[in-house]
């Protein structure tokens, strides 16, 4: 799988200023950009596929009060969907990822989940992902003893147990978060990644290939970084122009 910075040099010297650096990031952007969007057009015929543009994160897991975080009235609906009596003496607690995680990829055909997984470290449990808004409906699961829901709200995820216990996060021994998904922008998804010594646009870039042939025509059709210019000059790239013979 190429790089991104792969990617933007050849770009860019098929634009003819391969070593121009300012243009090379702006390639970048605009690739990011043009891989939602024929992801979402490609969405809606090959959803099966659509794993191959998936990232894999582990993202470690913080004890955050539940009042702080949600607020009085959710965190009252909140204990009520897990069945615990509230106890105004008592801190209640719940597990939060500790760096935000990006913003997951929302296709045309996207399941309701925002994530395609989202459990246990080591994949062997799946949790279900609820809103403050389906609460009540959630709650009347069966067998929603044996579920673990989470949330997803203001960028990070909160692991919301069903356990009647007064501290939720007692009943989970859970130090970090598997997360499997397509996000809108790659480059996001590495910066949380535990690897520093491999620079973020040096890692694979996940575009399957016939996406990526889409963007090299472009360029060479001259719609590709619209507006850039070039000694002043607009560019604007010709197709190759086939041979007479």
């Amino acid at each position: 799988m190429d790089t991104l910075n792969s990617i933007a040099e050849n770009i860019a010297y098929q634009l003819g200023d391969q070593f121009n650096m300012t243009l090379r990031e702006s390639i970048k952007d605009t690739i990011i950009i043009y891989r939602s969007k024929m992801l979402r057009d490609s969405d809606t015929r090959n959803f099966d596929d659509m794993a191959l543009f998936a990232q894999n994160l582990s993202v470690p897991l913080i004890k955050v009060d539940l009042y702080k975080e949600f607020g009085i009235g959710v965190a009252k609906q909140a204990l009520n969907f897990l069945n615990v009596n509230l106890d105004s003496t008592i801190t209640y607690e719940v597990l939060r990822t500790k760096e935000k995680v990006p913003t997951p990829f929302r296709g045309k055909l996207s399941h309701r989940e925002p994530f395609r997984f989202v459990g246990a470290f080591d994949g062997s449990v799946l949790f279900h992902y609820t809103t403050i808004g389906t609460f009540k409906y959630d709650s009347i699961l069966p067998n929603r003893q044996q579920v673990i829901f989470y949330i997803y709200m203001n960028g990070y995820i909160y692991i919301i147990n069903n356990l009647k216990d007064c501290d939720i996060t007692n009943s989970l021994d859970i130090k970090e978060l598997f997360i499997s998904s397509i996000f809108d922008n790659p480059r996001t998804a590495y910066k949380i990644c535990d690897d520093p010594s491999v620079k973020i646009d040096d890692r694979p870039f996940p575009m399957s290939g016939d996406l990526l042939s889409s963007i090299y025509n472009m360029v060479k059709k001259g719609e590709f970084v619209p507006g850039y210019t070039k000694d002043g000059q607009s560019i604007n790239l010709k197709p190759d122009k086939q041979d007479d013979k």
